[in-house]
């Protein structure tokens, strides 16, 4: 759900932590597991999606059925 929310912000858009709680209702500690893996970047106490994850979820569909099925 948060990189839900994270993609639907405009490209580009950085949130400060206090945005991040006011506007998200999500809390630092919720992000850890994204950040380790890098779904979400964090610079100084910006945070923001990482660009290509963004450009995952508008990818077209035909693209990710085959991805799925090399993967399985």
């Amino acid at each position: 759900m948060i990189v839900w929310d994270f993609h639907a912000l405009p490209e580009g858009t950085n949130v400060t932590e206090i945005e991040l709680t006011e506007w998200l209702g999500y809390r630092t500690f919720e992000l850890e597991t994204l950040l380790n893996e890098g779904w979400i970047k964090v610079y100084g106490n910006m945070y923001s999606i990482h660009p290509l994850i963004k450009q995952a979820i508008f990818s077209d569909e035909e693209m990710w059925e085959k991805y799925w099925k090399l993967r399985t």
